[in-house]
């Protein structure tokens, strides 16, 4: 069979799973309660949001828009995870060397936002009304505490280490996504129109096998080394809703209150 009519069945094929699962990436309309029930102070984090990078091929004239601070081609991908590891919202196509902040610009998602939620980001993107991020300059990553002292020294560490883990998902769900789908980890060569179809295509297979998998489901939600020795924190029916006006007080309420709990 000629490339040609391979190339045109293939690219059939993915539009065919595109139409077919139209609808299947979409944003939750609330917090599960057994997130909430993790991770009270985070009751009104709709999903965690990341920027992955998805390496292409590109032409020479492309190259430098193209190429991330690792040095390699990249397609810079915003990408949302609710908390049962499905794809909430995708945002394939932005240049490798994009910031991540500027392909969330770029990307329609706040505007999709409800304005009672809010999401969790890394200290690569700004914190804002509606994206709680980490204090910047304190420990944050798991694997730090893990080789550091372990547990926080103070209100903005706490703070850093229950955000890292419920904002782990998104982490968990890239690298899902990768080992399930092999094309996501070598240089995609073809038009790029058709790039960002694949990625989307990638994101809509991986939720319609886990919401039909039971097996898959289990597999996908096991956790990474991530101990919960001390997050046993109850519920508070007097968590105050986040004044949108000011993200930095709501983040600094939220360390106190979390500290002062944590040494009650």
């Amino acid at each position: 069979m000629a490339f040609s009519t391979v190339h045109r069945y293939r690219r059939a094929g993915l539009y065919a799973i595109l139409r077919g699962l139209a609808g299947i990436i979409d944003l939750p309309s609330a917090v599960p309660e057994e997130f909430v029930q993790k991770f009270p102070y985070f009751d009104q984090a709709v999903v965690a949001i990341d920027g992955v990078h998805v390496p292409v091929m590109v032409s020479v004239e492309d190259a430098e828009r193209f190429r991330n601070r690792k040095g390699w081609t990249s397609t810079n991908v915003l990408i949302v995870s609710d908390w049962q590891l499905n794809v909430a919202f995708i945002y394939p196509g932005a240049e490798g060397a994009a910031h991540d902040s500027m392909v969330l610009a770029h990307s329609n998602f706040l505007q999709e936002l409800p304005d009672h939620v809010y999401v969790l980001a890394d200290a690569g993107y700004a914190l804002h009304p509606q994206i709680l991020t980490p204090y910047r300059g304190v420990r944050y990553h798991l694997k730090e505490f893990a080789e550091g002292t372990g547990r926080p020294q103070t209100a903005k560490e706490l703070f850093n280490l229950r955000h890292a883990k419920a904002r782990n998902v998104v982490e968990r769900l890239n690298g899902c996504m990768k080992r399930r789908f092999r094309i996501l980890r070598v240089p995609i060569e073809c038009e790029f129109v058709v790039v960002k179809a694949i990625i989307f295509a990638c994101a809509s297979l991986h939720n319609f096998i886990r919401r039909n998998n039971v097996a898959d489901f289990a597999e996908d939600l096991r956790e990474d080394g991530d101990s919960d020795d001390d997050e046993d924190v109850p519920v508070r029916e007097d968590v105050l809703p986040f004044d949108f006006n000011t993200p930095s007080n709501w983040r600094d309420w939220m360390a106190s209150t979390m500290w002062n709990e944590y040494n009650g």
